[in-house]
């Protein structure tokens, strides 16, 4: 059986369950849908059931599982189209996800909502992406801060990490990479 067939077989077996290649070019990746929950059992029988149908056992370890909860993404874009494309692919991701189009006024939904990332272009009017990250920092707040760029300032990329941010993309980047931080953020 291919690799590609026993990714069909996998998607057809199991409804709760998407297998895709591990990006790393090791194995499989399974994410789980929202409300899945994967148990030990899950695990063994997902294990067992790959070994069976596989030419060569593929290594799915309990971190390749990813469950997908219903994280709830801010994101903060000040080019509307932007914006409306972020949201977009995360919402057909799987992840709640908010928009703003200044810092300021995400700060302010950070503050009377619960997310669990922020999502942030760097430059913008009113309150930049450095701001709202020292903002978050400032209150306390433990929230995860991906920050994201289309200036070719590439002195500033690691400086922005040493400032909290939990990941730097520069514009355009892909979404799918993307995608792949947050759950691994998850």
């Amino acid at each position: 059986m291919t690799h590609n067939e026993l990714i069909l077989l996998a998607d057809a077996h199991f409804s709760c369950l998407s297998v895709e290649p591990d990006p790393s070019g090791e194995g499989l990746r399974l994410i789980a849908e929202m409300g899945t929950d994967v148990t030990k059992e899950l695990h063994s029988f997902i294990q067992d059931f790959l070994s069976r149908h596989a030419e060569t056992p593929y290594p799915v370890t309990k971190e390749k599982i990813i469950t997908l909860q219903k994280r709830h993404i801010c994101v903060v874009e000040d080019d509307n189209q932007l914006l409306e494309e972020y949201v977009d692919f995360l919402q057909q991701a799987g992840f709640k996800a908010s928009g703003y189009l200044d810092g300021l006024s995400a700060l302010a939904a950070i503050e009377n909502n619960a997310f669990d990332i922020v999502l942030t272009d760097v430059q913008m009017p009113i309150m930049d992406g450095l701001e709202l990250l020292l903002a978050i920092q400032a209150r306390a707040l433990k929230l995860p801060v991906i920050l994201m760029s289309g200036n070719a300032d590439y002195a500033k990329d690691h400086w922005y990490l040493k400032l909290g941010a939990v990941e730097f993309f520069r514009k355009p980047f892909s979404l799918y990479a993307l995608r792949d931080k947050i759950l691994d953020l998850a």
